[in-house]
């Protein structure tokens, strides 16, 4: 006769081998499910984020022109966190932005600009590189629509009229090396040289 002692050791061997095999199925139950759902394998999910990055750059890169007649990008005088780039082919002009204010922006912006009087001024944006329109309820702001061409001895250089005469540290910088696809590559290289630092030369 079975003692007591050994029914109850053997139920409880029973008992650990029913949870042992049903957390094994339920564990191999879900991998497989995971497995079997692309959505949330994450391979698959960069892959899918890689491939749509690589359409988007090939979309903007055929929109842009194959020249630029200038471009110049805010010089990193200045001790904020801000970028403001802006390029012009014949008949129109191209404009990023970025800054530590949150804006938003499918840049580059397109629009028709004028040259009047040593003045480059930017019309209202009135599409987006992939050539959607800009709708009238949603006009985005340029950081200025007006700039003071400076020429210098070696360069051309753009001053928004709204900033001080004497406010260099965000002027514009001629970026001979710019990439419409990284427009804020060089901005660490472009220095104005009016500007002094907070603590002095």
């Amino acid at each position: 006769m079975i003692s007591r002692r050994l029914l109850l050791m053997l139920a409880a061997a029973i008992t650990i081998a029913i949870i042992f095999f049903a957390w094994a199925y339920v564990s191999n139950h879900s991998t497989t499910s995971r497995s079997r759902n692309p959505n949330e394998d994450p391979a698959v999910i960069k892959a899918a984020a890689v491939k749509a990055w690589e359409k988007h750059v090939a979309l903007v890169r055929a929109k842009l022109p194959k020249h630029f007649d200038a471009a110049w990008v805010m010089s990193s005088s200045w001790f904020g966190y801000m970028g403001v780039a802006i390029a012009i082919s014949e008949d129109r002009y191209f404009y990023w932005m970025y800054s530590d204010v949150g804006i938003d922006g499918d840049y580059p912006y397109v629009g028709q600009y004028s040259i009047k009087d040593g003045i480059l001024r930017l019309g209202d944006p009135t599409s987006l590189v992939t050539g959607k329109s800009i709708e009238k309820d949603y006009m985005p702001s340029l950081y200025s629509a007006e700039w003071k061409i400076i020429k210098e001895r070696l360069t051309t250089n753009l001053h928004s009229i709204t900033d001080k005469p004497d406010d260099y540290a965000r002027t514009l910088i001629l970026d001979v090396q710019f990439d419409p696809l990284n427009p804020f590559r060089n901005q660490q290289d472009l220095k104005c040289e009016q500007v002094v630092p907070p603590n002095g030369p």
